[in-house]
């Protein structure tokens, strides 16, 4: 169960990566920073070790440098959330996440990060996304990991997945 919570949060940060160096047409442009990356695999370190106050001093210092960046404001969510966080804030963190990475709807059913977001939000739309994405053709590897992650979806299982 460790290895598959430290692939599934590789996963979101290659994404956070991937951000970095191919952003959309409506995404702004977050300028490579080997700081705020640098910032952000710490933050992946102390993941691991589960040290999550640790984790989250480091993704807030990323997005001082990055603040547009979605994928570091998501891990910043499931941090706080993590520490305690109350649910109803935490929602609205997951929420402005969706939002961000979403300008257009069809951009929010094919993006992992925005349906999870949207799911951890407990968005109207979220439901109807997540099996929109389900449904969608991918690779093998990546739709293993959107089923394990997708079905039976659950806030608290999600979230202990990423940060056991």
């Amino acid at each position: 169960m460790k290895y598959l919570a430290s692939l599934l949060l590789l996963l979101v940060l290659a994404g956070t990566l991937y951000a970095v160096w191919q952003p959309t047409r409506d995404t702004p442009v977050v300028a490579p920073s080997p700081q705020h990356t640098e910032r952000a695999s710490r933050a992946s370190a102390h993941i691991q070790q589960q040290q999550y106050s640790e984790a989250l001093a480091e993704i807030d210092a990323a997005l001082v440098q990055a603040p547009d960046h979605a994928e570091y404001r998501f891990l910043q969510c499931l941090l706080r959330e993590r520490l305690g966080q109350a649910e109803a804030l935490a929602r609205d963190c997951y929420a402005r996440v969706a939002a961000q990475l979403a300008r257009t709807e069809a951009e929010c059913e094919a993006d992992l990060n925005c349906v999870v977001a949207d799911l951890m939000a407990q968005g109207p739309d979220a439901e109807a996304r997540r099996q929109r994405l389900l449904a969608l053709p991918t690779p093998t590897a990546e739709l293993e990991a959107r089923h394990f992650l997708l079905e039976g979806f659950s806030r608290e299982g999600y979230l202990r997945t990423i940060l056991p």
